[in-house]
């Protein structure tokens, strides 16, 4: 068995519980491993996964929902939120789970999709972000709006769909609760009612995806 260069296992450790087991190729150097025990690490048999060029699991077997968004976070390089179904999902709201998981970055990132990462060049910042550890999520409303964005970009009647959902939905007669995300039907793209509307309906839709 090759000898292992000593690192700083205390740091791994922590860096690994505070990123759901997920860890980028700088970081794990940056814990004092060569490049050479980064290798023997992910090596065919060995304790972790490459699930992106450049970042790892500590672990094998299928990732959970957090291990791909940390994931794609890392790849990213610049991350500025999750959005989309990913981010839809996140705020528990109903939503078919989806291959991929968008990334909000700036216009100047050079980073690209790889895998199941989507990279969303943006210079419109969301107003509101939701942290789980590292990770930040974009607000449910902006969520929402670019995940019904994208299928009208790809001319899916699905978008329709979600939208039609939407305004079907209504608040009973004079109730002047808020939903439990916030999300009106105002704040998507193509609905025109500036009245409040039940997230269910939307959830609905989203299935439909």
């Amino acid at each position: 068995m090759p000898k292992i260069a000593p690192f700083d296992a205390d740091k791994l450790a922590r860096m690994l519980d505070q990123q759901h087991a997920v860890i980028g190729r700088r970081q794990a150097l940056d814990c004092g491993m060569s490049a050479k025990t980064v290798r023997h690490r992910i090596r065919p048999d060995g304790p972790w996964q490459v699930v992106l060029p450049g970042v790892y699991v500590a672990g094998r077997g299928t990732l959970t929902d957090r291990q791909r968004a940390m994931s794609a976070w890392e790849h990213a390089g610049r991350p500025i939120a999750i959005t989309g179904p990913a981010a839809v999902a996140w705020h528990q709201i109903p939503v078919r789970r989806s291959a991929f998981v968008d990334v909000l970055v700036p216009p100047a990132c050079r980073r690209g999709n790889v895998g199941f990462v989507r990279i969303q060049r943006t210079s419109l910042l969301p107003a509101v972000f939701y942290t789980d550890g590292k990770v930040s999520y974009v607000d449910p409303a902006r969520a929402v709006t670019d995940t019904v964005r994208a299928m009208a970009d790809m001319s899916d009647v699905r978008a329709r769909l979600w939208l039609q959902g939407c305004s079907a939905a209504r608040w009973p007669s004079g109730s002047s609760r808020a939903n439990s995300s916030g999300v009106r039907c105002a704040d998507l793209p193509g609905c025109g009612s500036r009245s409040p509307r039940s997230l269910r309906g939307c959830g609905l839709a989203l299935k439909l995806t």
